[in-house]
């Protein structure tokens, strides 16, 4: 009776092994032969959800009968179920298998010198719903702001892409940083900056200024709604500080020196706009301490530009004078799959979704409902005074029109809003009948009114108040 209980219960064991074999993993998952395309649900990219899904898979030996999670996002968890269950294999023992659904959200990143010499400089590419616009190339200006209690200087450098201005400004440790709230309309631009005053405070300045020839001339107002004037002249290049390198460092190979000082490489404004890519090679001589020579090999222009600039600003520590290769390397992110690459890992890289919808420019909403905020307004220049009652549908300073004491309707264009720092473009007709277009940048105070001042087409400046008088329905401040 015990041998045929023993017997019995081998004959059970015997039966539930090839099951109980089917739920451990294997150790090679068998060969993919055909497979769905591997989708990053859009839901997961706009909520920026990422990371592994690791799925258990059981297969019949050509196809997955069934499938398990162990762990991941509960976003992703449904398309890597769903892509998995499409994988055929060549013939193979059925078994169960651990896989990996690798889901990135790409961002951009910059790799100096991890490998002698090279830096990988990689970045998000724009989307503007279509292909690449037309741009101007980058011009260099020496900037003044001129006040009564200060005179500013800074390098500004200055293009257009397309319908938008663009731009930045260096600071003391050789640092850009981008121009804020540009606009542009034939010969008048503005924009704000963050400049270090007399006092080495950084604060950020309104402008808004005419280009006519090789010179830029406008107003500015600073935090506290002042006024002042400033100018752009085009920049002279500055002399190289670093002597002539000698016959013996142009034929010594050296590597690559410890930079002690210098710009960061980053991706030019301008290329990654207008999607330019390539690799710019150099060969740098050095002197002990600083760039004697750079030859330049490129097939993109305005990379090779940047990255000469990059250099020309670096400083090293202490070495023997000679010659080195540098490349940069400056590449755009795409979205890519790569599958079962790595054994068991489908990896599934994505460009970040967009994190809400987008109302106007400045996403500055009418809070009150739907009638428009209105503003009084007075503007004075040597021409006389001349009165406007503007009306913003998404609250100052955003789209609008402007309406005049004879009844003339005017739109307004190109309104921002930064902190308390307002403008706006539009139209006025003089006293002697003339239309001339008007860019107008002010300050808003805590009492509801704004103090600015104002540049005309001709280049002529005035000042302008305005006080708010309604905002929505039922919100009169009359």
């Amino acid at each position: 009776m015990r041998f045929r209980n023993l017997l019995s219960l081998l004959v059970l064991l015997s039966t539930l092994l090839p099951t109980l074999n089917a739920q451990q993993p294997a150790t090679t998952l068998p060969k993919v032969i055909d497979y769905g395309p591997p989708i990053y649900p859009r839901i997961a990219q706009t909520a920026h959800i990422s990371g592994p899904v690791h799925l258990r898979i059981t297969t019949d030996g050509h196809t997955v009968t069934s499938v398990q999670v162990v762990d991941g996002p509960a976003l992703l968890t449904r398309a890597a179920i769903q892509n998995v269950k499409t994988w055929k294999f060549v013939d193979h023992t059925p078994g169960t298998f651990d896989v990996t659904l690798d889901f990135t959200i790409l961002k951009d990143k910059t790799t100096f010198l991890a490998q002698p010499g090279v830096l990988d400089i990689a970045v998000l590419p724009p989307d503007y719903g279509g292909k690449p616009l037309d741009y101007t190339l980058p011009t260099n200006w020496d900037l003044e702001l001129k006040a009564p209690a200060q005179d500013i200087k800074a390098p500004l450098t200055l293009w257009t892409y397309g319908p938008w201005l663009r731009g930045y400004t260096v600071d003391r440790w050789n640092e850009q940083t981008q121009i804020g709230d540009p606009r542009v309309d034939g010969d008048i631009l503005g924009f704000s900056v963050l400049l270090d005053d007399s006092f080495g405070q950084e604060l950020a300045f309104s402008l808004v200024g005419r280009k006519s020839g090789d010179k830029i001339r406008g107003v500015f107002l600073d935090p506290w709604g002042r006024s002042g004037t400033w100018s752009a002249t085009p920049s002279q290049a500055a002399a190289s500080n670093c002597p002539a390198p000698s016959a013996a460092a142009l034929e010594d190979v050296i590597p690559v020196p410890e930079i002690t000082q210098g710009r960061k490489p980053r991706y030019p404004s301008l290329p990654l706009e207008a999607r330019i890519q390539g690799q710019v090679r150099m060969r740098i001589t050095a002197d002990s301490y600083c760039v004697a020579k750079i030859t330049t090999e490129s097939s993109e222009p305005l990379l090779a530009q940047d990255a000469e600039a990059t250099v020309r600003s670096w400083f090293f520590g202490y070495h023997k004078p000679g010659t080195f290769n540098l490349t940069f390397n400056y590449r755009l992110l795409e979205s890519t799959v790569s599958f079962l690459q790595k054994a068991g890992v489908v990896e599934l890289a994505a460009l970040p979704g967009p994190s809400s919808l987008e109302g106007p420019e400045s996403g500055l909403w009418n809070m009150g409902g739907f009638e428009d905020e209105v503003w009084r307004a007075q503007l004075t220049s040597p021409a006389g005074r001349i009165q406007a009652t503007f009306h913003f549908g998404y609250g100052c300073c955003d789209e609008g029109h402007a309406t005049y004491a004879n009844g003339k309707r005017e739109k307004i264009t190109q309104g921002f809003r930064s902190g308390d720092d307002v403008g706006f473009g539009t139209i006025i007709t003089t006293a002697h009948g003339r239309r001339t277009r008007i860019f107008l940048i002010g300050n808003l105070r805590h009492d509801d009114r704004i103090q600015g001042v104002f540049l005309d087409a001709s280049g002529a400046r005035g000042t302008w108040s305005a006080r708010l008088v309604s905002h929505g329905p039922g919100n009169s401040y009359l």
